[in-house]
């Protein structure tokens, strides 16, 4: 059993799942569950923003805050030209820890996707007083 389908198992997912790396469907969103040298890495895609959108401006905006608050972290797929949030853990961790790490990424991702459902009158720029990471 790969890491990734012990996952599943771990949350009590309703369907069958098999290989490296799957997608769980979970409220309304994918999250790749995938296993890389040793770790566990979750993704799940917030948006891909439209050039001159601002919508990765203003997300950026709250990464530095939230990782004071949260393991996951904000990134730019290149691959998949979209904004995700990832987040990592040991992928021999017990059952129970990948069972929470799962959720606590889960309610991320909906703080997240709230956020980027805010950015229709983002700004085009950052502005000019800003944490950045």
């Amino acid at each position: 059993m790969t890491s990734a389908e012990r996952l599943a198992k771990a949350i009590g997912y309703p369907e069958d799942v098999s290989g490296e790396a799957i997608t769980l469907q979970v409220d309304d969103g994918g999250v790749l569950v995938r296993e890389e040298g040793g770790r566990l890495i979750l993704e799940r895609v917030l948006c891909r923003p439209e050039d001159g959108s601002g919508a990765l401006a203003r997300l950026a905006g709250f990464a530095a805050g939230r990782l004071l608050k949260e393991e996951s972290a904000l990134a730019w797929d290149p691959r998949e030209n979209a904004v995700i949030l990832w987040q990592d853990m040991a992928a021999n961790a017990a059952d129970g820890v990948l069972k929470r790490v799962f959720e606590v990424f889960c309610t991320s991702c909906d703080w997240w996707v709230a956020r980027v459902g805010e950015t229709g009158g983002a700004p085009k720029s950052f502005p000019s007083m800003m944490i950045m990471p």
